[in-house]
């Protein structure tokens, strides 16, 4: 394969404005279109977007500053069947993880991208709604077994002990099962690695110029307090200046970092941040570890994502009404107005059916369920017509495609024709 052409279309890169520049180790050349269209059929076949090549899950942002989306390394590491234990609890140490952590702080995945339970059988949240003051009680009529095999943490971190009952404020609290785990829960052979565990949170390595700045950004264009926790700011260009050399990994709108150099108290962070070359920095990532489901409104980074693109799309709105033949949608498409039915009519497969969570939806019942939203007001869609992008589910961007109610499309667009008038009075 020739440097100068796409691993995909067969393209010359030079007149495709050149190869995409990878966050994985993988020399194949993309261009932009087709590399954007590979992480999109990954993410609807697998729910992951992965390196057609390496299979690595790449992170996905929307930098709305230059109008483009930009990828990047998540934290993962790969586990080797030889010694595979012993490795994997290395690595876990290095980013101060415990086996017990599994499914909150970790997830496992074998070889054929399938998740797998190593040490915690099971992992989840509970509520105070739910628990109401017996929450022992609670847990053990989910699983017989004695109290004290629960791992339970409140939302601070800490850990709350049987037979104290966590109050109110402490919720909601993280659960796990069982707490020790001496030998693996599950029989793995050859054929399942190499594992990749992928974390939510976890270390990162930083040697930073003296004095906080970072290729002309300062510690407070990249961090900000909100309500007691230090929080990466949503600007996608200045985090990803604040990056491991030796892994790739590189700070995300929305970590929360947990450390730095071993301080957890925000203001003495915020001190190491800015003053120190050496920064060992203990984060957190923001939204889910697993699976992206693109039809599930509630989905992470389909709502990071829409979050990211909102100003870019409102802006290109109102363009239109001072460029003709301006583009429309944030990827590059064009918006294009369809009746309803018809619009839904594309979620469907040749049969007429939509399959989801194990059940059949047809036309009339995705209408009747108002299962089109808005990507810019987040409202069902109830109009008799909207607008809705031409390049449809074959970008990363939107891999469930975008669509736009009326009232918002003629709320910006006519906007931007009021300012335009208004320049034309005050110009006679």
């Amino acid at each position: 394969m020739h440097e100068d052409t796409c691993g995909v279309c067969f393209g010359n890169l030079e007149e495709l404005n050149g190869a995409i520049e990878l966050p994985c180790s993988c020399k194949v050349p993309y261009c932009q279109r087709c590399w954007d269209r590979t992480l999109a059929t990954s993410l609807s076949n697998v729910g992951l977007p992965r390196c057609p090549s390496c299979r690595e899950v790449i992170r996905v942002d929307y930098d709305a500053s230059e109008g483009r989306l930009v990828f990047s390394r998540v934290a993962d590491a790969t586990v080797r069947f030889e010694n595979w234990l012993e490795t994997l609890d290395d690595i876990l140490r290095q980013h101060s993880v415990q086996r017990c952590d599994e499914g909150f702080k970790f997830i496992a995945r074998t070889q054929s991208g399938k998740l797998t339970k190593l040490f915690v059988m099971f992992a989840f949240q509970e509520t105070w709604a739910k628990a109401k003051g017996s929450l022992w009680p609670l847990l053990e009529g989910k699983r017989p077994s004695p109290s004290g095999d629960w791992f339970v943490l409140n939302h601070l971190g800490e850990e709350v002990h049987y037979p104290r009952e966590p109050a109110e404020e402490e919720f909601p609290v993280q659960v796990r099962y069982p707490k020790l785990v001496e030998h693996p829960m599950t029989e793995l052979d050859a054929n399942s690695f190499p594992l990749t565990l992928t974390f939510k949170e976890y270390v990162l390595n930083l040697e930073m110029p003296r004095g906080g700045e970072v290729s002309g950004g300062s510690v407070s264009q990249t961090f900000e307090v909100d309500e007691g926790r230090l929080l990466v700011r949503e600007d996608v260009g200045m985090a990803r200046k604040w990056k491991d050399q030796t892994t790739g990994v590189c700070l995300h709108p929305g970590d929360r970092i947990l450390e730095v150099n071993g301080l957890q108290d925000v203001e003495l962070i915020w001190e190491q941040l800015g003053c120190e070359e050496l920064l060992k920095v203990r984060l957190q990532q923001q939204g889910s570890i697993f699976k992206t489901d693109v039809y599930n409104a509630q989905d992470d980074m389909r709502n990071r994502l829409q979050r990211q693109a909102k100003p870019r799309q409102q802006e290109l709105l109102r363009r239109r009404e001072h460029c003709e033949g301006a583009q429309s949608c944030v990827c590059g498409g064009e918006l294009e107005l369809l009746p309803l039915r018809q619009r839904v009519s594309l979620l469907v497969d040749q049969h007429g059916f939509l399959e989801y969570a194990g059940k059949r939806f047809s036309v009339d019942d995705l209408i009747a369920m108002q299962a089109v939203t808005c990507d810019l007001c987040h409202q069902h869609i109830q109009e008799e017509k909207l607008w809705t992008c031409q390049n449809g589910a074959n970008t990363i961007l939107h891999a469930q495609s975008y669509d736009v109610c009326v009232q918002c499309f003629n709320t910006f667009s006519e906007s931007a024709g009021s300012e335009k008038r208004a320049s034309l009075v005050i110009g006679e």
